[in-house]
This record gives structure tokens, C-alpha cells and sequence, in this order.
């Protein structure tokens, strides 16, 4: 589903606002979850990430063995941009933050705290 499909899609399921709330680093993390929200404010359901119509494939990564249905292609769409960013978590850091897409005016911000780690060798003489 592209973006433009994704904007449709919500639309029709009548949604104003959604909250992706994702966190990890060091190797791990994800999306933790998927709110949907009216033009109220008002929480109209969740959706979850669903990797059974995909199984990994060494060397081409996730693969489809089953068309998606509407929520699994909505769910890719929505969170695309969190693992374009971070794809697998790995690295010296550590993030959560959240994705919020605006409807009506068919905007994403990335809201995000990062804690980055560094690690310094030195030689000191005492």
C-alpha cells in the first residue's frame, strides 16, 4: 500500500489521527503499538504488526507467502516509516517515540527522545 492508499484507507475506516508508539536500540525493538483516532480524540481500535503471511528468507529478508489483508497493508504502511529510520534497532542508542499521522492534513512527525552511548578508550598515566 502506498501512502496515498494509506491516507485513503483511513479515511474510509472514518480515522483522524493514529499514534504509533515505537521503542528499542542495542538490537532490539519495534513498534509497540498502533492507536487509531477520531476527529474527537476518541480511541476507535488498535492495530497490531502481523508477520504470518511473511517468513524469513536468508538473504531476502522478510518474504510474502500470502497476499495481506486490509489491516496487515495498512499496518506496513503506517509503520514504514519507523523501521526506514531504525530498521533493526541495532547500534549504540536506545529510542522511544511515537509517529503521529494528521488525516486531514495527510502529515507524519516523528516525535522521539534518542540516548546514544559512546564509548571512549584511553591511556592514563597515575
Amino acid at each position: 500500500m502506498n501512502r496515498q492508499e494509506m491516507w485513503a484507507e483511513l479515511r474510509r475506516r472514518n480515522v483522524a489521527k493514529v499514534a504509533v508508539e515505537f521503542s528499542g536500540g542495542g538490537d532490539e525493538g519495534g513498534v509497540d503499538n498502533i492507536t487509531l483516532l477520531n476527529a474527537e480524540g476518541d480511541e476507535i481500535g488498535n492495530l497490531h504488526e502481523d508477520y504470518g503471511s511473511k517468513r524469513w528468507e536468508d538473504g531476502n529478508g522478510w518474504v510474502s507467502v500470502n497476499p495481506p489483508n486490509p489491516d496487515t497493508a495498512l499496518v506496513e504502511a503506517l509503520v514504514a516509516p519507523v523501521y526506514e529510520r531504525y530498521d533493526t534497532f541495532a547500534g549504540d542508542f536506545y529510542v522511544n517515540g511515537t509517529l503521529s499521522y494528521d488525516v486531514a492534513k495527510e502529515k507524519a512527525l516523528m516525535n522521539k527522545s534518542e540516548r546514544v552511548e559512546s564509548y571512549e578508550e584511553s591511556d592514563e598515566e597515575v
